[in-house]
């Protein structure tokens, strides 16, 4: 849907997750270069790249109050 609304070449910015690397995403790939829109992934393990990994880590680690988990097992 987003591509329907660029007016101007873009540059998208993404991790390596399954949703990312799916069939149906890589055959639209060619559709969405067509319309300027440029795809460029995270180097894989990466994760102080990727600024949503460091909310979460900041959340898991600083912000959730050690209760908050329902045990101490992964």
């Amino acid at each position: 849907e987003i591509v329907k609304m660029l007016d101007k070449p873009t540059v998208i910015v993404i991790d390596n997750a399954p949703i990312h690397r799916s069939e149906e995403f890589e055959e639209s790939l060619e559709e969405w270069e067509q319309k300027r829109l440029a795809i460029y992934y995270l180097l894989t393990y990466s994760s102080e790249l990727n600024k949503i990994e460091m909310l979460w880590k900041k959340i898991k680690h600083e912000w959730l109050p050690l209760e908050a988990y329902q045990s101490y097992q992964k």
